[in-house]
């Protein structure tokens, strides 16, 4: 395994037949996730018609790095890219883990890594290029503040290690034992029109348009079943009614709270908080020790989420703009 890299670096576009070669460094990374995975990207890809770029770091025909880019049109104009897109929250960079035990030599490693992926992306001619790396990457320093615009994240995580309900405030298990007495019926389904019934409805409660259409719910849920990364969970009424829907996803670090959805009309029920209590359950007696349960940075959904008592983590976006592309976003937001 790579310790340090001083010569023989090569960085440049994967080829498609190279891709299983993408997602060992994703098991292998400390910061690879379910959402750097080539599955989750050409879903995605395909889903929301956007171009897919990785770029791989090879020292000495080794694949030790990389960074993987949606990219697009924007206005017409420019063309910009992303390590996310709708339904993705990051990406972004990966760096295979270092075998060395002392600091300096791992850092060393993922400098250079970083160095040399960063110049190459800058040199694809991008107006606009925004990179959201995972909670497990840290360290930006290597996003120099002359070419790269830092903005902070957050996400939730919840330790499933722990006692449950000893970690739980008095008051949300008060929610949960009174929900638990509305019969509502938990229970693990695959059924994406279901889900996308109620996570149509909940974005037009707002008077927003899905950011994904039902095709892609398909798609994923497909994948997640094939591959035992994920599952679909719903809390049904007595009436047969389905109060509140939650997919979770999962990788070899932990698991994620992906996308839920509940019915407006059945909200005093609590079917919500009492279907992620089961599902924190579920995941326990499977020996997932952490789950993210992400919505840190929707001020609307935190109430709820910080009700389970979570902890707080931090991720990053980098973001670096062409002259070009900078003049006129700054000229929009004097005249707004």
């Amino acid at each position: 395994m790579v310790g340090t890299m001083n010569s023989g670096v090569v960085v440049r576009e994967l080829d498609p037949t190279e891709y299983e070669l993408w997602d060992e460094l994703v098991e292998t990374s400390p910061y690879g996730t379910i959402f750097h995975t080539i599955d989750w990207l050409t879903i995605c890809r395909d889903s929301f018609n956007l171009d897919l770029n990785i770029y791989g770091c090879f020292h000495n025909e080794e694949l030790v790095g990389g960074c993987s880019l949606f990219a697009h049109k924007f206005k017409r104009i420019f063309n910009v890219a992303s390590s996310t897109c709708n339904m993705t929250p990051y990406g972004g960079i990966l760096v295979k883990r270092s075998t060395r035990k002392r600091l300096r030599n791992q850092e060393e490693l993922q400098n250079n890594v970083l160095k040399n992926v960063l110049k190459h992306i800058k040199e694809q001619g991008f107006d606009r290029v925004s990179i959201t790396n995972s909670t497990d990457f840290i360290d930006i320093r290597q996003f120099s503040p002359e070419s790269w615009i830092k903005e902070i994240n957050y996400a939730y995580y919840f330790d499933l290690s722990e006692d449950i309900e000893a970690k739980m405030p008095k008051n949300m298990k008060t929610i949960i034992r009174k929900a638990g007495q509305n019969e509502i019926k938990i229970k693990k389904e695959s059924n994406p029109q279901c889900f996308y019934d109620l996570f149509k409805e909940t974005y037009e409660r707002q008077q927003l348009a899905p950011p994904a259409q039902i095709e892609f719910f398909e798609k994923i849920l497909d994948f997640l079943h094939e591959n035992h990364k994920g599952e679909m969970w719903i809390a049904e009424m007595p009436t047969g009614e389905v109060a509140a829907a939650e997919i979770v996803i999962w990788d070899d670090k932990r698991a994620h709270r992906w996308s839920s959805a509940s019915n407006a009309d059945l909200k005093s029920h609590n079917s919500t908080s009492l279907l992620l209590y089961d599902i924190f359950q579920d995941l326990k007696s499977r020996n997932f020790k952490q789950i993210n349960l992400m919505a840190a940075n929707t001020p609307k959904i935190t109430k709820f989420i910080t009700a389970f008592n979570p902890k707080l983590v931090p991720y990053y976006t980098v973001t670096s703009y062409s002259t070009k592309f900078d003049i006129c976003r700054q000229i929009i937001n004097l005249i707004r």
